[in-house]
């Protein structure tokens, strides 16, 4: 009895290995997300310490992950980025998921009504790690727990990020346009929420650096109207500036 047992627990250990949704891009109903067409770094504005945090803690874990398991050392993160609509946060999340190499998992609000919908998407993590985990606007999902959320699904969330073993190879990383709405249990606590990154509405320097990029995007049969057009573009901003 004990050597069949051993030998089913390998069997799962070797199905989990080598199954095909490890290393893919895939959302919380298990559905393959396309990332062929997503920009990479080269083509993303960012301030320097988000770009540098996101090195640190997703791009230079990843690379370590050996060294990590060598050592005994459970490789585990919780990121939240934060900053107003429209700066980058789901962009970052579109280049993770091209160039990190890892599975990663895309979860919105509408895939995590249940606390067995959190309890699903970890355990595809663990399963299938390395992984990446990436919550969209998870203010609407753990909240603080004096606000009208579902209590069950911020439950859930505690424990899961709690888990240190089941966590082990597991990146979570969650946006909020609202840092402040999220559970202070989970922003405020290390090992929950390890580091906080703000992506914030572009500077001058940075939007002309943007600019500069978009112009490789646009198909300029006519150059003189895409410069003139750029050229609006870029005195808008500069009187907001």
């Amino acid at each position: 009895h004990g050597r069949l047992t051993d030998l089913l627990a390998r069997a799962r250990v070797w199905m989990d290995r080598h199954h095909f949704l490890r290393g893919q891009v895939f959302d919380g109903k298990g559905e393959f997300i396309r990332s062929d067409d997503t920009p990479g770094w080269d083509d993303v504005i960012l301030p320097r310490a988000v770009r540098e945090g996101l090195q640190r803690n997703v791009v230079d874990l990843l690379a370590r992950r050996e060294l990590f398991k060598a050592n005994g050392i459970p490789l585990r993160r919780g990121i939240i980025l934060h900053g107003p609509p429209g700066t980058g946060k789901t962009l970052i999340g579109r280049v993770l998921a091209r160039t990190a190499g890892v599975t990663f998992i895309l979860a919105t609000p509408g895939m995590l009504k249940e606390s067995e919908d959190v309890r699903r998407i970890f355990d595809w993590g663990r399963r299938w790690a390395p992984s990446i985990l990436f919550f969209e606007d998870f203010d609407m999902v753990a909240g603080s727990r004096h606000a009208n959320y579902g209590k069950d699904v911020l439950g859930e969330f505690l424990s899961c990020l709690d888990g240190v073993d089941s966590r082990d190879g597991v990146i979570a990383i969650a946006t909020t346009n609202d840092l402040e709405s999220i559970e202070p249990a989970i922003r405020d606590r290390p090992n929950r929420g390890d580091c906080i990154l703000e992506v914030p509405a572009l500077d001058r320097g940075l939007r002309i650096e943007y600019l500069r990029a978009a112009s490789h995007w646009v198909q300029q049969e006519e150059p003189a109207t895409v410069n003139r057009l750029l050229g609006e573009h870029l005195e808008r901003w500069r009187a907001r500036a």
